[in-house]
């Protein structure tokens, strides 16, 4: 055997790649077509869509004893309501949450507290309210908060990233 039919084999695949790229190519010229092609009603509507979100989060903000019984509600594939905004903890002295922390979990102290003695929030969330008063920890900005959620994130993300593309390959070529 001699490096004949290696060269042959060679441009075979060459021959396949090639017809491969152009393939390729022609794909990506028809998405650019069709992307230059309905990038402006796309843009609009994604501009009323916002404007839509924003007038249904000054209805759901203006209306809250809508939501006493039930925080959520989904309506046409939409969740709409309240939910728990996640709260932060608070103390004023690390030191002194230390020394309680050991004086009242002399066991466990290590899950809420780094060797180098700060406090572990992620620990710290495990306990009730009564246990972290004791602590002298109390929680703030854990209130309910507006929520609309989509529950299919497929047709946002796909727009944002066609919106970007868009933009995008419209600066690389006026740039």
């Amino acid at each position: 055997m001699d490096l004949t039919r290696i060269e042959e084999l060679t441009k075979s695949y060459k021959d396949q790649r090639q017809q491969l790229s152009e393939i390729v190519y022609e794909l990506q010229s028809r998405i650019e077509e069709l992307q230059e092609k309905y990038y402006s009603a796309i843009k609009e509507s994604a501009r009323y869509t916002k404007q839509a979100r924003e007038k249904l989060l000054k209805e759901i903000t203006a209306h809250p004893e809508l939501f006493q019984d039930k925080k959520t509600y989904i309506f046409h594939g939409i969740q709409v309501g309240y939910r728990k905004q996640k709260g932060s903890f608070v103390w004023d002295d690390d030191n002194k949450v230390i020394e309680l922390i050991k004086k009242y979990y002399p066991e466990e102290w290590q899950n809420f507290i780094r060797t180098e003695e700060s406090i572990l929030k992620r620990s710290l969330e495990q306990l009730d309210a009564k246990e972290l008063k004791k602590l002298g920890i109390s929680i703030v900005n854990d209130q309910d908060i507006p929520v609309i959620k989509e529950v299919d994130k497929e047709l946002d993300t796909f727009v944002d990233n066609l919106l970007k593309k868009f933009e995008n390959n419209k600066e690389s070529k006026n740039g």
